[in-house]
């Protein structure tokens, strides 16, 4: 008797399954941006550490600057636009930007990296228009289903992308030397990006504890008053006016905001983010570490608002232990690497239907990162005369951090 066997279902393609859902590109292109860059950053400061350095000659700008506009233009935007191409239909209930559009959007967020990467050989209006195309698309695309939404509180995510890409925008002419406000386009870039952060955070991480404590049949009392929600969100955003106001100083009368107005601003946001932190008890939810990253990761952004404040006021006092740039990177490798590695694991594993459980290469990848924030804040203050070698251990430990990640999601993100 012959047997006849049905046919399998044909399997996506390997495009179709990266095109199919914005997390997947996105999270492992944030991801490789984050270890590449590191990479050629930590060789750049070898090369110093072994003589006078050696410039890439593919670069426009020196490598220091190079590493500040990449870091926050390149590996960040790509970890925002996986996570809010995500949550945005989850948000709205509407189609997710897929296929031909996602593909647009990685072209574009690519083009730009392409373009920065080797500046020294185009024009810096050409540079800084494949750059910044990509901020405004994913704006563009994303404002669609936001104003079609009933609840129209997700729609302030729109005017902060459009912010941070006139940041960018404002950072290439400053650059290419069009204008001249120093880092104030990476630093505004910055103050968006954190105020996302405690938007994003001030959701996820009391929302995802309080599941996780009642499914063990466990007090759940860990959302904040809404007061306290406000005010961490207010402050954050008043961070980002300060400094925009600040920059309007630079541009039109020649001074800056006051830096003891802007450290005050800093420390209103630290303790208003660090007050709706301690209401959410996060020590209750230590055993499980796709919960205590995120709470560390807001943490991060605590400390540095703190860090921050103190580098603009010590100086009052006479102390100028801290300078701001140092301070910067509380926020850039403490806060968002553990934020981005938090929620792209969790996303990655939670959208693939495997069970939300950390790998043990997730749990170091997690301590990794904060510990590169670590070295990176201690080294210029502890280790002066190994400066270098600071930075660069520093780098390190952040590299090895992204391979564990990539090592655990390639297979989940990048397999049909």
């Amino acid at each position: 008797m012959m047997t006849v066997s049905s046919p399998l279902p044909d399997r996506p393609s390997w495009l179709a399954h990266m095109l199919g859902a914005g997390f997947r590109p996105f999270f492992l292109l944030a991801a490789l941006h984050a270890l590449s860059g590191l990479v050629f950053w930590g060789l750049w400061l070898v090369s110093l550490e072994l003589g006078d350095g050696v410039e890439a000659v593919s670069l426009a700008v020196p490598p220091f600057l190079w590493h500040g506009h990449e870091m926050l233009f390149g590996f960040l935007t790509a970890a925002l636009a996986g996570f809010l191409l995500t949550a945005v239909p989850n948000w709205t209930q509407t189609a997710p930007v897929q296929g031909r559009s996602l593909a647009i959007l990685v072209c574009l967020w690519g083009l730009g990296r392409v373009a920065f990467w080797t500046s020294a050989l185009w024009p810096a209006w050409l540079v800084m228009a494949a750059d910044v195309a990509f901020l405004p698309t994913l704006a563009w695309m994303l404002w669609r289903p936001l104003r079609q939404a009933q609840s129209k509180r997700n729609l302030p995510f729109v005017p902060l992308l459009i912010v941070l890409a006139l940041a960018s925008l404002l950072d290439h002419g400053s650059l290419a030397g069009y204008w001249s406000v120093g880092g104030a386009g990476r630093v505004i870039a910055l103050d968006v990006v954190v105020s996302m952060m405690v938007i994003i955070g001030g959701r996820i991480a009391p929302a995802f504890s309080r599941n996780w404590l009642v499914a063990r049949q466990r007090p759940a009392d860990v959302i904040a008053p809404a007061i306290l929600d406000r005010l961490a969100i207010g402050a954050s955003l008043a961070v980002l006016l300060g400094d925009l106001l600040s920059l309007g100083g630079m541009v039109s009368l020649g001074w800056p905001l006051a830096d003891s107005l802007r450290g005050l601003l800093l420390l209103m946001a630290a303790v208003a983010v660090g007050l709706r932190l301690v209401w959410w008890k996060p020590w209750r939810v230590f055993g499980e570490p796709l919960l205590w990253i995120l709470h560390l990761g807001l943490a991060w952004v605590v400390a540095g608002f703190a860090l921050r404040s103190y580098a603009l006021l010590g100086p009052l006092w006479g102390d100028g232990t801290w300078s701001e740039t140092t301070a910067l990177h509380a926020h850039m490798v403490g806060a968002a690497g553990s934020l981005i590695l938090g929620v792209m694991g969790r996303a990655g594993l939670g959208h693939s239907g495997r069970p939300l459980l950390a790998s043990p290469m997730m749990v170091v990848s997690y301590w990794l990162v904060s510990l590169s924030a670590l070295t990176r804040l201690a080294g210029p203050v502890l280790l002066s005369e190994w400066y270098g070698a600071a930075m660069g251990l520093a780098a390190l430990l952040w590299v090895m951090a992204f391979v564990f990640y990539l090592w655990t999601f390639i297979p989940i993100l990048a397999k049909p």
